[in-house]
């Protein structure tokens, strides 16, 4: 029985940033972007995890990717990007605050 599941930020558990910058610079890629430094990288994603998502929130790419991987896909507002920009990508759902985020999993 799992009791207990642990994800790793990096360089908790292993030093994976360079790992994880090559994969996010695979995804940039592919949506025809330009590739990111490791020191960027590092400027971007920041420590404590729950920092890095209350500055960045969700973005319009997010919901493109979602819908692109036919999964259903939720933005929450309050990050970085816009409301306006968010309602324009058109996420099947959007919140304003996470205790939104309950009802909407018992829904589907």
């Amino acid at each position: 029985m799992i009791k207990l599941v642990v994800f790793d930020w990096n360089g908790v558990l292993i030093a994976d940033a360079e790992a994880c910058k090559d994969a996010q610079n695979h995804i940039l890629k592919r949506y025809g972007r330009k590739p990111i430094t490791l020191a960027r990288w590092r400027e971007i994603n920041v420590i404590p995890a729950k920092n890095f998502f209350l500055k960045m929130g969700f973005t319009d790419e997010e919901v493109e990717a979602g819908k692109h991987f036919g999964v259903i896909t939720v933005a929450i507002t309050g990050g970085y990007y816009s409301k306006r920009r968010l309602v324009q990508a058109r996420p099947d759902y959007l919140i304003d605050s996470l205790r939104e985020l309950p009802s909407i999993i018992k829904k589907v």
